[in-house]
């Protein structure tokens, strides 16, 4: 009974009862939008949503005067999307416990989020009760916050919160709040607003200072310690006098630290390239790396200060040589800091070596090897096999370098496919020995003596050669880094770099994207890259007004003309309304080059095959293998050349293999349909290159070209790959570093069904490169094509 008396004492005296929102949040330094993630959803839900990783702080006051005494303190944390919270205090000898579960759903720019709370113990006394809580952020730009929470209590008033918080410099260096309570029922409090201020002019030194309606005053210290932190804030009333003290602890998620400056150095970045490294890969169930990701990697690795250098497994790489560019490109930038790169690989050919010897350190597995013959690129000639079975073929080919018919017409080389293919093999050579000389300290002498005299070098031979620094197995790398480095070092992975730990609290609402489109395969309308689907992701992502850049990344042989003009006329719409940059993979020839003309900027690598600047078509007919297979066909027709489409139907592959040849009057018609669309290319492309048609055509002619005779003479701008067309990019759209986010398109499935469930063996071999070449060739019969030969549309050149 005294208890009850007494509790109705204190509810009768006191101005507790009537907002609630202060006096429950009193653990806040500010508004919950103002500064971090609040108090992960306790206050306003739908924070929530800014909480990428998992993150706690256990707060608590000296309110009875003894800061250990521990009669008010509280748990909250938050991890993508979902929080929870408790409270608990005491006094007087009664106690309660105050719990608020939250979830948020939404993006950096709107979020929306609701809760529920419920109390146990004394709820009378503490004038607690069971809550729901609905909450909205706002964040339109970098430099305004703006909330609105809504609490509806069981038995008590409602109220409503309104926040505002803006950021002067669109950082987290400088902010300044204020709030207010809509208390419906005690709408003349005198405590119903708050404003303030915020700061971090130093990494993981935040100050805060704040001034509410009733002229009590907070000042409060937090300092951030990586993944752990300490929170301090003093409470004073109107007439300057200690009402609590709060003190924090945070831990989790990485915060910014204010160490950082003197952490040691001795830090190495541990990167995997063993296995097959792709464009894209699946969420889930895909351990395949991209070539993005571990660009980006190594350059976040280059910005850590705490990274010293940078130790890579090799072994059993699978990496193509325009890639093996793109790599040994960013860590010569990674090794212009100063740092250091260290090796280990097991076998390699030509092209592996050439982005290894980059290494300061190269270590080599003791049974492994080194494959260093050169160059050589040839290709396969079916004119002989297709008359052994009865398969007739018409070339049509009225251009010297557009060879890739010669397949099936000739047994060798033509003279301009030789004179084209001669080139590039130097080229290629040249490149890795200008490489490998300069990076192993070699002589040209020395390098050609080994590619001409040795076949292969094992063991001590490598060393000798001075083609590696060490022989040794990759678990005995740390031993290795010790020696090399004379003090033991700490390898890290990819979560450890400071890039990759920073919060993300100092950028208010949705960033800027530059968006990265990939255009891989054949230019084919339904396969390949399936031109027509990417068109329309090109005109979808370039229409979002958020995407301020588009970077397409081009790998294509080339293949159907009207595929290919699909993407380039989707790119084209927004020529001059935002920057377009095309980046050339290891091919953008033909076809290829037709989806990439637009651009304001073409980067390719120095071995990019990029050209092709060219039409050609031919005919497939039977020539005896109907009549060899036993098979018959008879029609009746209207129009001279309706039989064309008439005759065999190949098995699989459901093309047809026309019964006869063209006639010279039906061929004559098909130069005059090459000739138009070839005429068409090299006027879109001196449209788009800024150049006479006559300048276009003395290096067109279905020419290809290495990367640096590309830009030679005038077909692309820059040599550079995925670093280079983004850095471009985003200097065209005029954005700030650390300001922007890379989205990668179109988007990939979350997993590959054929990995997760086998398919049958002929559903397998319908999706082989070789099948879908074979389909590719047959679909395009009697077509003019802006294509590369048959096996240069799935192989790059490589170390034979």
């Amino acid at each position: 009974m005294r208890r009850l008396i007494l509790c109705f004492v204190i509810l009768s005296v006191t101005h507790f009862s009537q907002i609630r929102y202060y006096n429950n949040h009193d653990f806040s330094f500010t508004p919950p939008g103002a500064m971090k993630y609040g108090l992960y959803g306790f206050d306003n839900p739908a924070l929530l949503s800014t909480v990428k990783k998992f993150d706690a702080s256990f707060l608590w006051s000296d309110k009875s005067g003894n800061w250990s005494d521990f009669n008010k303190w509280g748990l909250f944390t938050g991890f993508s999307g979902v929080g929870f919270g408790m409270i608990y205090e005491s006094a007087a000898g009664f106690s309660v416990n105050d719990y608020r579960i939250s979830s948020a759903i939404g993006d950096d720019e709107l979020s929306i989020g609701g809760s529920y709370g419920w109390v146990t113990g004394d709820k009378i006394f503490f004038n607690r009760s069971n809550l729901y809580t609905l909450g909205i952020l706002y964040r339109p730009f970098k430099y305004l916050s703006i909330g609105v929470t809504g609490y509806f209590y069981n038995q008590f008033s409602d109220e409503t919160v309104f926040e505002i918080a803006a950021r002067p410099f669109g950082n987290q260096k400088i902010s300044v709040f204020g709030d207010y309570v809509l208390n419906q029922k005690f709408p003349n409090d005198k405590n119903r607003y708050s404003v303030g201020a915020s700061t971090e002019l130093y990494d993981g030194v935040a100050l805060t200072a704040r001034y509410f309606e009733n002229k009590s005053l907070t000042a409060g210290l937090q300092i951030g310690l990586g993944q752990f932190g300490l929170a301090y804030q003093k409470q004073l009333d109107n007439k300057q006098k200690g009402l609590q003290n709060i003190y924090g602890i945070r831990f989790g998620g990485n915060d910014r630290n204010i160490l950082q400056p003197f952490k040691p150095k001795n830090n190495y970045y541990s990167l995997s390239l063993s296995g097959e490294i792709k464009y894209q890969n699946y969420a889930f169930f895909d351990n395949s790396k991209t070539l993005y990701s571990l660009l980006n990697s190594i350059d976040a690795a280059k910005n850590d200060p705490a990274v010293k250098g940078i130790v890579i497994n090799a072994a059993e790489m699978q990496v193509g040589f325009e890639f093996s560019w793109e790599l040994r490109d960013a860590l010569e930038s990674f090794k212009s800091t100063g740092k250091k790169v260290v090796i280990f690989f097991d076998r390699t050919n030509i092209v592996g070596y050439y982005l290894f010897s980059v290494a300061d350190h190269l270590v080599m597995d003791p049974l492994g090897g080194i494959s260093l013959e050169g160059f050589a690129l040839g290709r396969n000639y079916y004119k002989g096999l297709l008359e052994s079975i009865g398969v007739g073929y018409q070339e049509w080919r009225f251009l010297k370098y557009k060879s890739a018919m010669e397949t099936f017409s000739r047994e060798s080389f033509s003279e301009g496919d030789r004179e084209q293919r001669d080139r590039l093999v130097d080229e290629y050579y040249n490149i890795v020995r200008d490489a490998v000389t300069s990076s192993r300290n070699l002589t040209v002498v020395e390098f050609d003596r080994i590619v001409n005299e040795e076949l292969y070098l094992i063991g001590n031979g490598a060393v000798e050669s001075r083609l590696v620094d060490k022989i040794a197995r990759w678990d005995e790398i740390d031993s290795i880094l010790i020696k090399y480095e004379g003090d033991k070092m700490k390898k890290i992975g990819t979560a450890s770099l400071l890039q990759n730990k920073l919060p993300n609290d100092n950028y208010w609402g949705k960033k800027p994207e530059v968006a990265v489109i990939y255009a891989i395969g054949g230019t084919d309308l339904n396969s390949g890259m399936r031109g027509k689907y990417l068109s329309e992701v090109i005109r979808k992502v370039g229409g979002d007004n958020n995407v301020k850049a588009l970077v397409l990344r081009v790998d294509s042989p080339g293949g159907d003309a009207l595929a290919a003009d699909l993407v380039a006329e989707a790119l084209k719409s927004f020529k001059g309304k935002k920057p377009i940059i095309v980046t050339q993979g290891g091919v953008a020839a033909s076809g290829g080059y037709w989806v990439s003309m637009y651009a304001d900027t073409i980067l390719a690598a120095p071995m990019t095959v990029t050209g092709s600047i060219g039409v050609i078509g031919g005919w497939f007919y039977n020539s005896g293998l109907k009549e060899k297979l036993g098979v018959s066909t008879d029609y009746v027709k209207r129009g001279a050349s309706a039989d064309l489409g008439v005759g065999l139907v190949v098995p699989f592959i459901g093309a047809v293999l026309p019964d006869r040849a063209m006639n010279e009057k039906e061929q004559a018609l098909v130069k005059k349909r090459i000739m138009g669309m070839y005429d068409e290319f090299v006027e879109k492309v001196a449209a788009g290159r800024n150049k006479s048609t006559q300048e276009i055509e003395n290096i067109a002619q279905g020419r290809v070209w290495s990367g640096r005779d590309g830009k030679k003479i005038g077909l692309i701008d820059v040599i550079g790959g995925m670093r280079e067309s983004i850095n471009i990019a985003v200097s065209k759209a005029g954005l700030k570093e650390g300001e922007f986010d890379i989205a990668e398109y179109p988007e990939m499935p979350l997993v590959n069904i054929s990995a997760l469930i086998p398919l049958p063996i002929s559903a397998e071999f319908e999706k082989s490169k070789l099948y879908q070449e074979v389909k590719r060739r047959t679909e395009l019969n009697g077509l003019p094509a802006a294509i590369l030969p048959f096996d240069e549309m799935w192989l790059e050149p490589i170390g034979e």
